[in-house]
């Protein structure tokens, strides 16, 4: 059964991540999963948000955008094309959010 949060992270209009700080996808909706043509298994656990942009983006995320977050905790209003499964892409405006996860002593990335 799932807690209504649960069903809220999942069936939300936008689609959202979570991080592991190194880029690893700890968890994913399934908003996200449907517009971006990916299940639930080929990412979580399995991939890295790195894996989910071009390699341009992916420098600009290692040396401007984690940076940021780190130091304010918060990065609003990025605009990258996150890949499709298969051929494509999908123009997106992220926010990242660093939060801290008591129960599990770690930190994590909102996206």
């Amino acid at each position: 059964m799932h807690t209504s949060s649960e069903l809220f992270f999942d069936l939300s209009p936008c689609g959202q991540l979570i991080l592991e700080t190194n880029g690893r996808i700890k968890a994913v909706n399934a908003t996200f999963c449907n517009l971006a043509g990916y299940s639930k298994s080929d990412l979580v656990g399995e991939q890295n948000f790195y894996d989910l942009v071009l390699k341009p983006v992916r420098i600009y995320l290692e040396t401007q955008i984690f940076p940021l977050l780190l130091i304010q905790g918060s990065v609003d209003a990025v605009a990258l094309d996150i890949q499709k499964s298969g051929d494509g892409a999908i123009p997106a405006l992220i926010n990242f959010s660093l939060e801290h996860d008591v129960e599990e002593s770690e930190s994590l990335i909102l996206v």
